[in-house]
């Protein structure tokens, strides 16, 4: 069955958003493990994840 540009648009806008939210996943990780849940930072997680400043966590993973 052939995709429609639909279909692959919206494929391609998930795929953006899972490697995002791996990104960020896998930077929150390493500072969890560097300096422990209590000493970790929004900024220090965006920056790492390459991310900008955001209001909050759920607007990054949303």
């Amino acid at each position: 069955m052939l995709k429609t540009r639909e279909t692959r648009v919206e494929e391609r806008k998930e795929e953006k958003r899972s490697e995002k939210r791996d990104r960020i996943l896998r930077a929150a990780e390493a500072i969890f493990l560097d300096k422990g849940f209590h000493a970790a930072s929004m900024n220090e997680r965006n920056r790492r994840s390459g991310q900008r400043q955001y209001a909050s966590s759920l607007q990054l993973l949303c």
